[in-house]
């Protein structure tokens, strides 16, 4: 299919509450989404020595491409670096090719891609809401991705990534992956 944005921004709400369900089914149903709206999406191995989590890139003026490599083993970190990409293939150069993963991004085109995926996944007035309540507790972490209508894989690495709770905690709540050989 030919690329179409508002496909695509349409394709991502779908997507997002994808991320409750299995994983292995939900990235293939995510697959098929994104190919409808004229996005290839595909997942590769993690290259060992290689940080890499996705990457963005255009085949041609109506063929974008999402590359995810899954090298951290969680489900939260393979959402949200589709939600990056996707940020990239939407808000970025068509004529760049954007690599996720190697030092976290430290500069602006980055930072906004972070940004978006972060509110697409949970808005940003719904998050304040719920770190200002203070309680990261199992059950408040459930209940809130419950409301969001996400993971709670999602909610916990939201949480350590701000420093909010340590990176030894709730880890439970996510969804660990592995490659199989098929």
């Amino acid at each position: 299919a030919r690329y179409e944005e508002s496909a695509f921004r349409i394709v991502l709400k779908q997507v997002r509450l994808l991320t409750r369900a299995p994983v292995l089914e939900s990235i293939q149903e995510a697959r098929r989404l994104c190919n409808g709206a004229g996005v290839a999406l595909s997942l590769v191995e993690p290259l060992s020595k290689a940080r890499l989590s996705g990457a963005a890139w255009w085949l041609s003026a109506h063929r974008p491409v999402i590359a995810l490599s899954a090298r951290h083993k969680t489900d939260d970190h393979l959402w949200f670096s589709l939600f990056h990409e996707a940020a990239h293939i939407l808000l970025h150069s068509k004529k760049s090719v954007f690599v996720a993963g190697a030092d976290g991004g430290g500069n602006d085109i980055e930072a906004e891609a972070n940004a978006w995926a972060s509110n697409v996944l949970v808005p940003r007035a719904d998050w304040r809401g719920f770190v200002q309540l203070g309680t990261y507790t199992r059950g408040a972490v459930l209940r809130f991705a419950e409301e969001q209508g996400i993971a709670p894989g999602i909610v916990v690495g939201s949480l350590q990534h701000e420093g909010l709770l340590p990176w030894s905690h709730l880890n439970r709540l996510k969804v660990r992956l592995r490659w199989t050989a098929r």
